[in-house]
């Protein structure tokens, strides 16, 4: 596609600019398909189990994103919808490298605990 003769020079520099975040994106996902079997290995060996006297299994931690997923996503499309024009996030580009921003951060930040 790069090389075509039928690709101007402005669809070439966005194919450019388009490889790191493909790159990106592909170790987010290889990271994030880890994370279910890294959840229940740390749940099961490093979190305290019992509580409130009932023993809690650690496969049942693993339930908890999408928990937090259904109970919060009618509150993030309230907040969507109130801010209408106000969004702070208007650039396309923004809504695809700060969250992978954000992503790389907090994995930084399990690295040093």
């Amino acid at each position: 596609m790069y090389r075509s003769p039928k690709t101007t020079s402005v669809e070439r520099s966005r194919l450019i600019a388009y490889i790191p975040l493909f790159i990106a994106a592909v170790m987010f996902w290889a990271i994030q398909e880890q994370g279910a079997t890294i959840l229940a290995n740390y749940a099961d060996k490093r979190t305290q189990l019992n509580f409130a006297g009932l023993e809690i299994n650690p496969a049942w931690f693993q339930s908890l994103n999408p928990l937090f997923i259904i109970t919060l996503a009618p509150v993030f499309a309230w907040l969507w919808i109130k801010l209408g024009k106000r969004q702070p996030c208007r650039y396309p580009g923004n809504r695809y490298s700060d969250p992978l921003f954000h992503f790389h951060v907090s994995q930084s930040e399990n690295d040093f605990c």
